[in-house]
């Protein structure tokens, strides 16, 4: 079962409106509130290993935005 937390996006990315999509993400930081700060890794096709292999964990990016901005608030699943 997914154990999705709160994470803080390092990057801006535009997105589809009304889309959820998943990206790997590697955490870079904290923020001075002690909160995980977590960038994207290059997006591939979805066939494409290189970015999974180097991920912590892959992020969630909401369907209702169509812009990430670096601070926004978004979901992590960790990989084990």
């Amino acid at each position: 079962m997914p154990d999705w937390q709160p994470v803080l996006a390092g990057f801006n990315y535009r997105k589809t409106i009304g889309r959820t999509e998943f990206v790997p993400v590697r955490i870079v930081g904290r923020d001075e509130l002690g909160r995980p700060v977590v960038d994207m890794l290059e997006r591939g096709s979805s066939a494409s290993l290189s970015a999974m292999a180097l991920a912590d964990g892959i992020a969630m990016l909401p369907p209702e935005a169509d812009l990430i901005q670096k601070g926004s608030a978004v979901r992590f699943e960790p990989i084990a």
